[in-house]
């Protein structure tokens, strides 16, 4: 994945370089040199980046939503763990995200939402 596509891939899903290397579970000055050419992703960087963009792809789920998703559910992973990588393996969905959320803040899973509640993550 060249630094033109990294680029894209991140202004298609709405992120700051700082969000995006959230998400990526990298440093932001590894982001920026993807981004400018002076460095390539390897391994597994290219791996997720690749998944992202299959993902955004796809279509299925608006990218405001991904992104939220992702950078609330990487606030909630383990110190060390991209939620793009979480994602990946299945282990970060919208649904788990939601459950965590409630069982973190105590909120009742029966309770019906209220006028003006946002009930989407």
């Amino acid at each position: 994945m060249n630094a033109e596509e990294i680029l894209c891939l991140r202004k298609a899903l709405g992120c700051t370089q700082e969000e995006f290397s959230k998400i990526l579970g990298v440093t932001a000055v590894a982001l920026s040199r993807w981004e400018t050419g002076k460095a390539v992703p390897q391994g597994r960087n290219v791996a997720q980046l690749e998944y992202l963009e299959a993902k955004l792809e796809k279509g299925g789920m608006e990218p405001e939503t991904l992104k939220r998703i992702l950078l609330v559910g990487g606030a909630v992973c383990r110190a060390g763990t991209s939620p793009l990588a979480m994602m990946a393996s299945g282990l970060l969905t919208e649904e788990s995200l939601v459950g965590a959320l409630r069982n973190l803040f105590g909120g009742d899973s029966e309770k019906k939402p209220e006028k003006g509640d946002d009930v989407h993550v």
